[in-house]
């Protein structure tokens, strides 16, 4: 496996183990996996917006097309992600395009509405997973990627792929999603439903 250093986005990688890929540069944004998570309870506060025109406005329920714009932030304050001010996030409600979690709380609101939802590792991109991490010799990996932290990524793997530990001859890698238990915290906007 030849592994190539990326960059640090984070945006709506799924959670894979994979090893033995072909190794190239990917893009990380794309859906959550719902199939690794659990329904669970969140924390959530909600204002409405109420103006006449947005009390006759369709709501979010299963098969609707909805366009969202979002702030992501870890328990201590990083802001981890935001498509504030850029292109809206669209998804299909009930179609597990984006985490459990977040997809549960945004039943019912409408064009306007705005939320705060608190997901719980279990309902965003599970818990840190130890068999998902996986030694490797440390000739496959790129010399400027062979400390701690250094986020690679794998052709066919949708997600970065963190150097967990460097040893003498081998290097451990974590396939675990970056945000793995991980308490998210969204700011969410809804710009549309149809």
């Amino acid at each position: 496996m030849k592994l190539i250093e990326m960059g640090p986005s984070l945006r709506g990688a799924i959670i894979v183990a994979a090893v033995g890929l072909v190794v190239a540069p990917v893009g990380c944004r794309g859906s959550a996996d719902a199939n690794h998570h659990q329904y669970a309870e969140a924390e959530t506060g909600t204002k409405e917006a109420a103006t006449e025109s947005q009390e006759d406005a369709k709501l979010i329920e299963e098969g609707s097309s909805v366009s969202i714009e979002y702030t992501l932030k870890l328990d201590d304050g990083t802001k981890v992600d935001t498509n504030v001010g850029g292109d809206p996030l669209e998804y299909t409600q009930g179609q597990g395009q984006i985490i459990p979690g977040l997809e549960r709380e945004m039943v019912g609101l409408k064009e306007g509405d705005t939320k705060s939802v608190k997901v719980a590792p279990k309902d965003g991109y599970g818990e840190v997973d130890p068999e998902h991490r996986r030694e490797v010799e440390v000739q496959q990996v790129p010399e400027q990627a062979r400390q701690v932290g250094a986020m690679l990524s794998a052709e066919g793997h949708n997600m970065p792929i963190r150097v967990h530990e460097v040893r003498d001859d081998k290097i451990v890698l974590d396939f675990n999603h970056p945000l793995a238990g991980q308490t998210l915290n969204f700011d969410i906007k809804v710009l549309s439903v149809k």
